[in-house]
């Protein structure tokens, strides 16, 4: 049978989906379909500045594709540029990876060194046109706060070049829990606030221990790893462009090999009491619940893989004098896909190629420098996609002594409320910058509010929130904001 959520196929003797967790109704079959988002073309008012001016293909949605891209690589670079291990053991390799990610995430977001503050340095270039932004960035994880504010700097300014003076552009961004703010004078005169999706619970609940969660995923992949058969062979690769012999370590999982595997995590999961608590308490669930999701989950992975396949999925690691030189993950499935991490001399070279046509590479180096005892870590990435090419460069100030205050922000505009006329002086404002201002109907749909009188909810008497369907979706509303206000008669 299929979820009436997200419409997985999900084996008859689920009772929740273990896809979205919701609740398995057979009875219900249609889903509400909302239409489509009126993209409404707006006419360009301004000159652009020629330093700003874009490619006419260039897709402004693009750059938050690359910030995205380049925070993942910027992970993983810190996790694996100086892995080694200690003796010639091919398990040992595949586990100080996961060691090493949990290691990671404990110094920098569960641990004590959750606060963070640096003065930053963005410089961004597509195809040619470059944008620069300097400001301060910081957060502290365990308080969930995190504040971006920054400036578009004229990239020739340091050359002479021209100058963006009469319409400089700055902003101010501020996120506490899931509520976030924007703010940029030259675009909308307030506060612009988004409420962001947390299905997870880890952006609203009060206090948790991200160690317990983290911990209990990668005590569950070790244990994993131990139903695998691990082989060892030595081979000649094409290493960044030169022939060399090393050693490779690999396991490959088809469709038993993937029961066994994906089974023995979620088993290990439902072992862990501290685990299973936590994750409860977060999700606001009780230890129940959460046990019957993941045993869901594992009879989801049983009929998934229960037929003969030819799909095989390979991971590898290529190993030169016990360091880790490369990372390789081989998908044969319907969509041939191969994943490739090259690691040399301190850089990092990824590739991603579907049917073997090679779909994105990037690159990134990573440098510290230390003078007069102030740390500036610098980032330099590349990253081609089909016709776009995109160098980022990011230097980081790291501040001694982060210090991350709470701020009260008032009379913020709801953007999931947003009308079509402050839509065209959004629109009109952000033309100065760019041509494709249709970026404003894509996310004020994204954002628009959904809980609102005249959807379909069940409402109980006593409680304060509702279950209500959104566009095919189950979503929990505040009652006084889907139910309509009824004033006592005199």
């Amino acid at each position: 049978m299929k979820c009436y959520k997200c419409n997985k196929q999900i084996p008859s003797v689920s009772t929740v989906c273990p896809y979205c967790s919701a609740p398995v109704d057979p009875n219900y079959k249609e889903q509400i379909d909302f239409g489509n988002i009126d993209n409404t073309d707006y006419d360009d008012k301004h000159d652009l500045k020629a330093y700003i001016q874009e490619p006419k293909n260039r897709k402004v949605i693009f750059i938050g594709i690359g910030t995205i891209l380049l925070v993942i690589i910027i992970f993983i670079a810190l996790i694996l540029t100086m892995l080694k291990s200690g003796k010639d053991d091919p398990k040992k390799y595949f586990d100080d990876t996961i060691e090493l990610v949990y290691d990671y995430l404990y110094d920098n977001y569960l641990g004590s060194n959750n606060a963070f503050s640096a003065d930053y340095k963005l410089k961004i270039d597509v195809n040619g046109t470059s944008n620069e932004f300097v400001g301060t960035y910081e957060r502290d994880v365990k308080s969930r706060i995190f504040k971006l504010d920054g400036t578009m700097r004229d990239p020739n300014e340091a050359t002479g070049g021209i100058i963006l003076d009469s319409k400089d552009f700055q902003f101010d961004s501020y996120m506490k829990d899931n509520e976030l703010y924007f703010k940029s004078e030259q675009l909308f005169n307030n506060y612009l606030h988004i409420s962001l999706p947390d299905e997870t619970g880890l952006l609203t609940t009060k206090t948790y221990s991200l160690d317990l969660l983290v911990g209990g995923i990668s005590d569950a992949l070790v244990e994993s790893m131990k139903t695998v058969t691990i082989n060892k062979d030595t081979t000649n690769i094409n290493y960044r462009g030169v022939k060399t012999n090393v050693k490779k370590y690999y396991f490959v999982l088809d469709n038993k090999g993937k029961t066994k595997f994906l089974t023995t995590f979620y088993e290990t999961l439902i072992e862990d009491a501290n685990f299973i608590n936590e994750y409860a308490r977060i999700n606001n669930k009780s230890v129940d619940d959460i046990t019957d999701i993941l045993k869901n989950r594992v009879n989801d992975v049983e009929f998934r893989y229960s037929g003969d396949s030819s799909d095989k999925t390979t991971f590898s690691i290529y190993v030169l004098k016990k360091n880790i030189i490369r990372y390789y993950i081989e998908d044969a499935s319907e969509e041939y896909e191969t994943y490739q991490l090259d690691i040399k001399d301190g850089k990092l070279f990824f590739d991603y190629a579907k049917n073997s046509e090679n779909i994105i590479s990037a690159s990134l180096l990573k440098t510290d420098e230390t003078l007069n005892e102030e740390l500036t870590t610098t980032y330099a990435l590349t990253f081609d996609y089909g016709e776009y090419v995109m160098d980022i460069y990011l230097e980081l100030k790291i501040k001694d002594r982060p210090l991350v205050k709470r701020e009260e922000i008032n009379d913020a505009y709801e953007f999931g409320l947003i009308t079509e006329e402050d839509k065209n002086v959004l629109k009109n404002n952000l033309s100065y910058y760019t041509s494709k201002t249709d970026i404003i109907d894509t996310l004020s749909g994204m954002f628009k509010e959904k809980c609102v009188v005249g959807i379909e909810c069940n409402c109980e008497p006593n409680k304060d929130t509702c279950s209500c369907l959104s566009e095919g979706s189950v979503i929990t509303c505040d009652k006084d904001k889907v139910m309509p206000i009824v004033q006592n008669a005199n």
